[in-house]
């Protein structure tokens, strides 16, 4: 990961569907980036959010894919300058909307393909820790990845806020 860039670093997020959903759109190549993040729970304000990303779908037009096979990309496109674009912009998300709790687990066509991107995840995470400093980065038993702030508190347990 040492001397990649990322496509963008700033993002603008947009709201939709009642707060329950926001996305971002990069381009990269004269390719649209589209990321999201989806609430876990609508009616909760301390609720977990799920990222994702996806790519327009050279098969399908007007349709997106999260499989790069299937992608209206580049061959000069790089995967890993996206995954470090999406990590640029879950850290923003997580500083503009102060989540709690992020899902960051890989999706693709098959569970050794989403197995696959999660442990490219986890090592994207991991070898950017120093953005991700006020977050656990943690595996579960069933695969998932999440970054988990660190609860700031007191002697008290109450949340410090300074």
């Amino acid at each position: 990961m040492t001397g990649l860039t990322p496509y963008a670093t700033s993002f603008q997020w947009r709201l939709f569907s009642n707060s329950h959903m926001y996305d971002t759109k990069v381009t990269i190549d004269d390719a649209i980036l589209n990321m999201t993040m989806v609430r876990d729970d609508p009616y909760s304000e301390t609720s977990d959010w799920t990222f994702s990303f996806f790519l327009p779908n050279k098969h399908n037009p007007g349709r997106f894919t999260y499989n790069k096979l299937d992608a209206d990309a580049s061959a000069d496109t790089s995967y890993l300058r996206i995954m470090l674009t999406c990590a640029y912009a879950i850290r923003d998300f997580a500083d503009t909307h102060d989540a709690n709790q992020i899902d960051v687990s890989g999706f693709d066509s098959g569970a050794g393909k989403s197995a696959q991107k999660t442990r490219i995840y986890h090592a994207l995470l991991n070898s950017n820790k120093h953005m991700f400093a006020d977050f656990d980065i943690q595996k579960s038993f069933t695969g998932h990845l999440f970054l988990i702030r660190k609860q700031q508190a007191d002697a008290t347990g109450i949340r410090d806020e300074s």
